[in-house]
């Protein structure tokens, strides 16, 4: 009975046992295993399209960069080094790679030797041709999967591959990724290698179905964290590149609601991702409620779900922060069916850029004012040279009586006050010609002062703050004094402006310090100074001040506020030719009715000042014959007159042309030669080697109403005997004639 119990038993539990495990078997072999493997193949599939469609969306982020922020090729190079570095897959060997639709391959991370290689004609092991099935799924339908043979990763083993490929139609470009089959058989193997396992103990041990099912449930567990782990591993790289952005990035909804904002975003406005996410882009705190930017970002957004890309310049203020210019790309994300689903915006700060480029404007408006002045000085410098040379003609008559010869120096003190004018207006256009000596900054200033005492209204007072220890600067003493002066009076007039009431207790200060620039902060200054001790003088008042409308334009020759009559514009148009000239920075700060402060810096001069020397009566020559050679009528009678009275003789010539043919006939005759630089035919310097191939032992002296600059320089390393600079006086002529000729 027991026997028939057991066998009862054993019949009611082998049947069972063995009808539920060929079940199992039969669903497992039959129908699960066969699912499970399309499931798998399919899920990989899948991440290879997702990957692809977020590297499109890289290459679409850099596409839209152009022309604005880069050049096509700019951004394909930088899509390119982005892409090559993309891995993924649970040993990170997964990869991606680019051909153009010829095909050409662009980029292969491990097949170096393929890139820029036309791969019509490559075959696999089979005899496909790969890269042109790739290229024919592009073209059919803009995406798919190909099979073909392939090398296992970065080794020579080839195995089956499947790989997804999808066009970027802006570019004509194919990105591929692929999986390879054997991966996914050695899953399901593993599979059912575990699955005979688990069959073979239910087979001898029928009440373990339960733990069977249970390990059944704990696989198939596993395989989903598998599946949420690959996901998330791809939202991951998705999110990595999204965040890697050295610009604002956000994704949006359709109605304009910020679905997603990138770490630069968010450091931007010191906020987190909860603070701005779900909030309407337009109402976030990069905007800070300015409505002329909002009223920009809605423009945007309309255009960009009708399916263009906007592009927009928006002026935008942080609080607590100046105003900054942002470029504002915001463009449409299409789903398979072409409708846009997602709006992709993008912020790129141009502030810097924008400044450069006002700072160029300035510069190159300010180089054409300095030719115009520069022209206008050098004309000028001719007729005083005319002016100072009769006048110093006439001085040394004996016929003028006391108020005859006090009208003489006053021409002279005139004309002297006229030529410096013309220097600061040749150092504005750097063709000015500088006196250079050691100078106390503080006898300049005490000088100035006491100038202005003499001119300025009582009510007005005028402060000496003179602190620096060392206040010696090489340079030019009159182009400092007229400078300074042209400060102090450009003070005195605008604070005269003032109702008398409001002025009463006007101050005009003059002041200096010493300041030492190092590197850094040498580099900061537009003026490109170079780092060392430099001397500050400032000159502030508290007058009317200057409207921020006309700040950029002060310094420009001819440039005035005053009434017409009143002035000329020259004047700080010379006192910044000055200090560019003596390789200083002029910098001012001013607002309407309070005042304004000009701070001058002046490289400190590591000599002391010595007293100024007195000029004696002009060196009388011992005789000789001058060739002067000038454009300027005038100025070759005065010359004329001059050298002769000096105890020269003279000839005149009008051009370089006229001076070649008369030194080529007479050239036994002629001592020295005065050559001017500019004029019309045929000028100095063509001239100056035409007269050294006649006479190699020829002395020229160079003339000119410019600067000693780099071809005055050349000229005298080829043979000239030295320069004198227009206008110039009896004395400077003589000393020059002397230390020349000896007869």
């Amino acid at each position: 009975m027991k026997s028939s119990l057991l066998r009862g038993l054993l019949l009611r539990l082998a049947i069972p046992g063995v009808l539920t495990i060929l079940l199992l078997i039969t669903s497992v072999f039959g129908f699960f295993i066969p699912l499970l493997e399309d499931s798998l193949l399919q899920g990989r599939k899948e991440t290879a399209r997702e990957l692809t469609g977020t590297v499109q969306t890289l290459l679409q982020s850099y596409a839209d960069q152009v022309p604005q922020q880069a050049t096509l090729e700019e951004a394909q190079s930088m899509a390119i080094s982005h892409i090559q570095h993309l891995r993924y897959g649970p040993e990170g060997k997964d990869y991606f790679w680019i051909n153009d639709m010829h095909p050409t391959m662009i980029m292969h991370p491990y097949r170096l030797e393929l890139n820029g290689t036309d791969l019509t004609d490559f075959k696999d092991e089979k005899g496909k041709r790969p890269f042109v099935e790739f290229v024919k799924a592009v073209s059919d339908d803009g995406a798919g999967f190909v099979g073909y043979s392939w090398w296992w990763q970065d080794s020579e083993r080839v195995e089956e591959k499947l790989s997804f490929v999808q066009g970027f139609e802006p570019w004509g470009w194919v990105v591929g990724t692929g999986l390879y089959l054997d991966d996914v058989r050695a899953e399901i193997a593993l599979l059912k290698n575990r699955m005979v396992m688990a069959s073979s103990i239910l087979l001898l041990l029928i009440g373990l179905l339960v733990l069977f099912m249970s390990r059944q449930h704990f696989l198939a567990e596993k395989n989903r964290t598998i599946a949420e782990n690959i996901l998330r591993q791809s939202e991951q790289k998705f999110r990595g590149i999204f965040n890697s952005a050295n610009h604002l990035a956000a994704i949006l909804d359709t109605d304009g609601v910020l679905l997603e904002a990138n770490e630069t975003a968010l450091a931007i406005i010191r906020r987190s991702r909860e603070d701005v996410v779900g909030k309407k882009f337009e109402d976030n705190p990069w905007w800070h409620g300015d409505d002329n930017a909002r009223a920009l970002i809605r423009k945007a957004l309309n255009e960009s779900l009708e399916g263009v890309v906007s592009v927009e310049e928006i002026q935008y203020k942080l609080a607590g922060h100046t105003p900054k210019t942002m470029i504002l790309t915001v463009g449409p994300i299409f789903d398979e069916k072409g409708v846009v689903v997602r709006l992709l915006a993008e912020g790129l700060d141009i502030t810097e850029r924008r400044l450069l480029e006002e700072k160029l404007r300035q510069s190159q408006k300010m180089e054409s004012l300095g030719q115009l002045a520069g022209g206008i000085a050098h004309d000028f410098n001719n007729l005083l040279g005319a002016i100072l040379g009769n006048a110093s003609l006439l001085m040394d008559s004996d016929k003028l009586d006391g108020e005859d010869l006090e009208s003489l120096e006053q021409i002279i003190v005139a004309s002297n006050r006229s030529a410096d004018l013309t220097r600061q207006l040749l150092s504005f256009s750097r063709k000015g010609k500088l006196r250079h000596s050691v100078l106390d900054l503080h006898v300049i200033l005490e000088e100035v002062a006491t100038l202005l005492t003499r001119s300025i209204d009582r009510r007005i007072s005028i402060s000496l703050e003179l602190d620096a220890e060392r206040p010696f600067v090489d340079g030019d003493p009159s182009m400092l004094h007229n400078a300074l002066l042209n400060l102090g009076v450009n003070a005195r007039d605008a604070m005269s402006k003032l109702p008398a009431e409001v002025g009463l207790n006007d101050q005009l200060t003059l002041s200096t310090t010493e300041v030492f620039l190092d590197t850094r902060s040498a580099s900061l200054r537009s003026e490109q100074l170079l780092p060392g001790w430099y001397v500050q003088i400032e000159v502030s008042d508290t007058g009317c001040g200057i409207e921020p409308k006309i700040m950029d334009r002060i310094f420009e020759p001819f440039f005035t506020t005053k009434p017409e009559g009143k002035g000329t514009g020259l004047g700080l148009a010379g006192v910044y030719g000055c200090i560019k000239s003596h390789k200083g920075s002029l910098t001012v700060k001013s607002k309407p009715n309070t005042g304004t402060s000009f701070t001058i810096l002046l490289p400190r001069s590591q000599d002391t000042a010595k007293p100024p020397s007195t000029e004696g009566a002009p060196v009388v020559g011992q005789g000789g014959k001058i060739l002067f050679v000038d454009d300027d009528e005038i100025l070759r009678q005065t010359m004329s007159r001059t050298l002769d009275r000096l105890g020269y003789e003279s000839v005149t010539c009008s051009d370089g042309l006229e001076a070649v043919e008369y030194y080529g006939e007479n050239l036994a005759e002629i001592d020295l030669i005065i050559l001017d630089l500019i004029m019309a035919r045929m000028g100095g310097e063509e001239a100056f080697y035409r007269l050294m191939q006649i006479n190699p032992e020829a002395k020229i002296l160079i003339s000119s109403g410019f600067a000693r600059n780099h071809l005055v320089e050349e000229l005298i390393k080829e043979g000239a005997c030295g320069f004198l600079g227009k206008p110039f006086n009896m004395h400077e002529l003589a000393k020059a004639l002397a230390a020349n000729i000896t007869v």
